[in-house]
């Protein structure tokens, strides 16, 4: 089994937010089950973006960012970059209206048949529910 991570969960196992223990619990439950955790390489790039934001928005010290970013490294998440995640990337963008950025998420999970775990309401909004494999994070409960 898979899944899929978006960079708004990821997050918030970093940084305090509505539903990090959520977050928490689904990547604990994943690393305990074995389960594979997902995510096109533009994870690293978005993580540091959401910590760079933090320190000018929420006066997150330099030594706290680089404290999460090493922490971020140690995620044992496969990244991936398949050509098809963008062939089908630019498809979903025309049909759903997200970022180049969203559905390289939604592409990745929907290539590999996993779930794809988001916390992004503009992202869900957008989707509408029509993408089953693609679920809110606060909908997750620990088995």
């Amino acid at each position: 089994m898979t899944i899929t991570l978006d960079a708004s969960v990821v997050a918030k196992l970093y940084f305090e937010e509505e539903y990090t223990d959520s977050a928490q619990d689904l990547i604990a439950e994943a690393g305990g089950s074995g389960e594979t955790m997902l995510a096109p390489y533009l994870l690293a790039s978005e993580f540091i973006n959401i910590t760079r934001r933090k320190m000018r928005l929420e006066s997150l010290s330099l030594a706290r960012a680089r404290t999460a970013i090493d922490e971020f490294l140690t995620l044992p998440i496969q990244y991936r970059a398949d050509a098809d995640i963008y062939r089908q990337a630019i498809l979903l963008s025309e049909r759903y209206g997200l970022s180049g950025f969203d559905v390289q998420y939604v592409s990745l999970a929907q290539i590999a048949g996993s779930t794809l775990w988001v916390d992004d309401e503009r992202m869900l909004t957008a989707l509408g529910g029509r993408l089953p494999f693609v679920r809110r994070l606060r909908d997750y409960h620990r088995s």
